[in-house]
């Protein structure tokens, strides 16, 4: 906000982060709620197969696709644009309409990509199934976002200045940031390319240590910026700059480790991977040195707990012996849950309680009742997927031999997706109650 706003504008600016807010968090759980939709459905193809047969030629195949990218490009994905518009829009009223406008363009190009998924149009690479004219919408949308964050900034920059910044560092900042985002089109132009197949490393067949530990390294950034672009109060800023030395030693340190034909019995690949561990307490001291808003805490103690298990137990599973047992069972399935539906989601929940223009009143994700669902509903089907994972290892058919098996495995599955999705609805009628209320448009 300008130092020089008259009383009138900052109102009005006020107002308009509001709207935008409730934008964002609509479009945020209107794809949390979908995507959870389709998980159920997705169970329920399990437990009774024969459905299928009902639902062809839309059966397990054709709604995997869309259960993974509503989440990725739904669910985790305009949260963090609704951060980025903290950091760059103005929130006056031709700023808050090109900025819900490219919410609502984003949306509409997943739209138009679950339907092609729906209907086969897939590239068959996992998270990347962008293909024919949705990987050519994707492409716009992407290059759309970034020249309308650059217009944002720009407009934001003109009305303020340096003022509204605070310091030339933080302006240099934000432009490198946007230099940096203008490679994303260039790079899924060329990651979705028909030929380049498939998207993990060539020489080893799969994930090393060294690549699991460079895109952890990147997710933490992502976890170290948070709290500075939500302008987070912070009261140790020699911390936050001793943070970040720290990150950037670790990504020199994995410089120096094998990136190419090598595996989980290599020590240095061990190691690599085993150093994450010591973001644990760095970035819980981290977390702690700033002043968050009491309605998010919840969701802090929650993104923490999980991120220490998922640390932990990603260590042990990576080790020689263990990863061979579960490489191709549900244990992996439990894990990726375990990621997403825990410690990511828990931080974007987050980035929804305290992102720029947020009402006073009582955040929605701080409600209990969905809270201790969503969490108990996780918790379900991770213990689920664990144990039809230790029934795989030794008996890959068993399931499919024993009917009371797997009813127990995947009803118990079924019961926990439908308690996230229950905790996902709550959110999103939520979300559409207090627009009413206070008379904005849905």
């Amino acid at each position: 906000m300008s130092l020089n706003s008259s009383p009138d504008n900052t109102a009005l600016e006020e107002n308009g982060a509001v709207q935008l807010h409730y934008l964002v968090q609509l479009h945020s759980f209107l794809w949390l709620f979908l995507a959870n939709s389709v998980g159920v459905l997705l169970a329920m193809l399990l437990l009774w197969p024969e459905m299928n047969r009902f639902l062809a030629p839309y059966t397990y195949g054709r709604w995997m696709p869309l259960h993974l990218n509503f989440h990725l490009y739904g669910w985790m994905s305009v949260p963090v644009l609704g951060m980025l518009f903290t950091w760059y829009c103005r929130f006056d009223r031709p700023s808050n309409r090109i900025a819900s406008s490219l919410v609502v363009l984003w949306s509409t190009v997943l739209l138009i990509g679950g339907w092609s998924w729906l209907n086969g149009g897939s590239s068959g690479k996992i998270f990347l199934d962008w293909s024919g004219n949705s990987r050519v919408l994707l492409i716009i949308n992407l290059t759309l976002l970034w020249i309308g964050l650059c217009v944002l900034y720009f407009r934001r920059l003109n009305a303020g200045g340096l003022r509204e910044e605070g310091a030339v560092i933080v302006v240099a900042a934000k432009v490198t940031l946007l230099i940096s985002l203008a490679a994303t089109p260039l790079a899924f132009f060329q990651v979705l390319r028909p030929s380049v197949y498939p998207p993990i490393n060539v020489e080893s067949s799969g994930a090393t240590g060294a690549s699991l530990l460079i895109s952890t390294l990147g997710l933490i950034a992502i976890f170290l910026l948070a709290p500075l672009i939500l302008n987070v109060a912070s009261d140790k800023p020699n911390l936050v700059r001793r943070v970040f030395g720290i990150l950037l030693l670790h990504i020199g340190i994995w410089g120096l480790i094998e990136h190419g034909n090598s595996s989980h019995y290599d020590l240095s690949q061990i190691l690599g991977l085993a150093s994450l561990v010591l973001w644990i307490p760095i970035l819980g001291k981290y977390y702690r040195s700033f002043e968050w808003p009491s309605d998010s805490k919840p969701w802090l103690l929650s993104f923490g707990a999980w991120g220490t298990v998922l640390v932990i137990t990603a260590f042990v599973m990576f080790l020689p012996g263990v990863l061979d047992q579960l490489k191709f069972t549900n244990g992996l399935v439990a894990h990726v849950h375990l990621a997403m539906a825990g410690m990511v989601s828990s931080f974007l929940m987050v980035l929804l309680s305290v992102e720029a223009g947020a009402p006073k009143n009582p955040s929605i994700v701080s409600r209990r009742l969905p809270f201790v669902l969503w969490h108990i509903g996780l918790v379900v089907y991770l213990f689920s997927m664990l144990y039809v994972s230790s029934i795989e290892t030794h008996h890959a058919d068993f399931l499919y031999r024993s009917y009371s098996a797997r009813f127990a495995a995947y009803g118990s599955r079924l019961l926990g997706g439908l308690m996230m999705c229950i905790s996902s609805l709550i959110w999103l009628m939520e979300t559409i109650r207090r627009k009413r209320n206070l008379g904005l448009s849905t």
